[in-house]
C-alpha cells in the first residue's frame, strides 16, 4: 500500500511539472577582430578583440525551457571585458540575461537562460575583450542544466557536448601605425574647437571625437575621415547633452580593419550659455528683397524658425532652415511698403526666441 501511495505521488509530480528532452551544446570558442576578420590564439596585450560562443539547441522537436540552464564562461585569467562593451546588447541577449563578475582570478560571464530557446536554434554570442597580462590561460565554457527556476524538467539528450575550452597567449603589444603627437580643444562662444595631430597613419579609415561628463563614459560627438593630413580640426557644438563645468575629450582612431585606439584625454570648462546674440543686416531696409541673419558671436546650429509680422501682428511670411556651424542665412522678406516689421527667430532646438525689429524705407 505505501509503495503504491509513492507511485502515486510520483505520478502526480511528474504530471505536475512535466518533462522535456533536448540537447544543449556550445561549440570551440573563437577569435575575430572587430570587423570579423578571423585571428589565432595570440593577442597582443591591449588589442580588442571579438570573443564568439556559438550557441545550440540540437534537439530539433523540443524546446529548452526557460530557467533550466545557465551559460558559464571563464575568461581565464589574462583576458578582461571591453570597458565599452554593453552586456545587454550581446546578440542572443532575448534569450539569455547576461552578467559578468570577477571570481576567482578571472572575469566569469553567465547567461541565464530568461526565456525558452527554440528546437533548433543556432547562434553566436559575442563577446569584446581585452588582453590585460601577458602569457597563457584558457577560456572555459560550460552550458549547464540547473532546474533552478523551471516548473518543466530539462533532461540533456547528449551530455557530452555542453562543454569547451581554448587556451590562448597575450603577447607584449604590436605597434600602432597611426601615432596621436598632440590634441587640444578650446572652447569658443557656444562651440569646442578640437585640434588634432597624428603620425604614421596606415590603414586609419575615420577618427570619432568623443566626450564624457565624468571621463569614463564616453559618447560620439563627430566623425573625421582619415585621409593622410596628420593635422585635423573639427567643431563640436555645446549642446544640452555635453554643457559641463568639465568636459573631457578624446579622439579615437578607427582602423579598416576594425581595430581601433584611443589618443590621450583632454579637459575643458563647457559651460555655455545656448543663446547667441543675433543681428538683421540691412536695417532699415531700402531696395533689397532679403535681409540676412547674422550670429553677432558664435555659430548657428540647430533647427531655426524665421516669421515676418506687420506692427499690428499680422502674419506675412515664414522660413524654417536648419543650420551646421553656420555663421549667417539669408531671409526673403519679398516688397515690402514702406514702414515697420517684427522679424520672430524662434530656436526650435533650444526653445529660445529673439525679436527684431525691422525698418522699411
Amino acid at each position: 500500500m505505501k509503495k503504491l501511495y509513492f507511485f502515486l505521488l510520483l505520478a502526480i509530480g511528474l504530471k505536475s511539472y512535466g518533462q522535456v528532452i533536448a540537447d544543449p551544446s556550445v561549440e570551440q570558442v573563437s577569435f575575430t577582430s572587430i570587423a570579423g576578420v578571423v585571428i589565432d590564439d595570440t593577442l597582443p596585450l591591449g588589442y580588442i578583440a571579438q570573443l564568439n560562443v556559438p550557441i545550440r539547441n540540437l534537439s530539433l522537436v523540443n524546446g529548452i525551457p526557460a530557467g533550466s540552464c545557465k551559460i558559464k564562461i571563464g575568461l581565464g585569467s589574462k583576458l578582461i571585458l571591453d570597458p565599452e562593451l554593453d552586456l545587454a546588447l550581446v546578440n542572443s541577449s532575448q534569450y539569455f540575461q547576461w552578467t559578468a563578475e570577477f571570481n576567482s582570478g578571472q572575469v566569469q560571464l553567465t547567461g541565464d537562460l530568461k526565456s525558452d530557446l527554440p528546437a533548433g536554434y543556432s547562434d553566436t554570442a559575442k563577446f569584446n575583450v581585452q588582453g590585460s597580462v601577458l602569457d597563457y590561460s584558457t577560456i572555459t565554457t560550460n552550458f549547464l542544466i540547473t532546474n533552478h527556476n523551471s516548473v518543466t524538467i530539462l533532461s540533456d539528450g547528449n551530455p557530452t557536448n555542453n562543454s569547451s575550452f581554448r587556451l590562448y597567449k597575450i603577447i607584449p603589444p604590436v605597434t600602432t601605425p597611426v601615432k596621436f603627437t598632440s590634441l587640444t580643444a578650446v572652447k569658443k562662444d557656444c562651440n569646442i574647437i578640437v585640434s588634432f595631430s597624428t603620425e604614421n597613419e596606415i590603414n586609419v579609415n575615420h577618427f570619432e571625437i568623443e566626450t564624457s561628463k565624468d571621463g569614463s563614459h564616453f559618447t560620439k560627438a563627430g566623425l573625421v575621415n582619415g585621409g593622410n593630413q596628420n593635422k585635423y580640426t573639427f567643431v563640436v557644438p555645446i549642446t544640452k547633452d555635453i554643457v559641463s563645468a568639465l568636459l573631457y575629450v578624446r579622439v579615437k582612431s578607427a582602423d579598416n580593419d576594425g581595430s581601433y585606439l584611443y589618443s590621450t584625454t583632454t579637459r575643458l570648462n563647457a559651460e555655455c550659455s545656448s543663446r547667441i546674440n543675433l543681428g538683421i543686416y540691412p536695417n532699415p531696409l531700402i531696395n533689397a528683397g532679403f535681409v540676412t541673419v547674422k550670429a553677432a558671436g558664435g555659430l548657428l546650429n540647430g533647427h531655426y524658425k524665421v516669421s515676418l509680422f506687420d506692427v499690428t501682428g499680422r502674419f506675412i511670411s515664414m522660413k524654417e532652415v536648419v543650420l551646421n556651424n553656420e555663421q549667417a542665412f539669408s531671409y526673403k522678406v519679398g516688397g515690402l511698403a514702406a514702414g515697420h516689421y517684427l522679424i520672430k527667430i524662434e530656436n526650435k532646438t533650444t526653445a529660445e526666441t529673439q525679436i527684431f525689429k525691422l525698418q522699411k524705407l
